[in-house]
């Protein structure tokens, strides 16, 4: 999406990734769609459209967890507690980084943070 955002406006890059959405939903492949939904999620969010830009996300978070991609799945919790707490919910925020980190607990290259979590959780409940 670097690419796009260096030469073209935030309208023309959200009605780009428009378009190639709309193919990826008739042609049904989900990969495509799942990713396609993320970056027209961050070119709408760019145009300054975040409450848009999060209904997209979690569409793109429904989707990854029905097909079961799980690294999608953490990435797009991450980017959903950054909104949430660019838009003044930090509880909202919480709730996703909480989500991401239980998605991440299963992944032998996150093992050993434990300290680090214990530090988020106990954050959390200052919120």
């Amino acid at each position: 999406m670097l690419f796009l955002e260096w030469r073209h406006s935030p309208r023309v890059c959200k009605e780009w990734f428009e378009t190639v959405h709309d193919a990826a939903v008739f042609l049904k492949n989900v990969d495509s769609e799942l990713r396609i939904t993320d970056y027209l999620a961050e070119a709408v969010s760019s145009e300054g459209n975040s409450h848009r830009a999060m209904e997209l996300f979690e569409d793109a978070l429904e989707l990854a967890e029905k097909v079961g991609q799980d690294v999608m799945v953490v990435k797009l919790l991450d980017k959903l507690a950054r909104y949430q707490s660019g838009l003044g919910n930090p509880r909202q925020a919480a709730e996703y980084l909480e989500q991401s980190l239980e998605n991440k607990s299963g992944d032998g290259k996150n093992r050993g943070h434990e300290e680090r979590d214990q530090k988020c959780r106990i954050h959390n409940e200052d919120i």
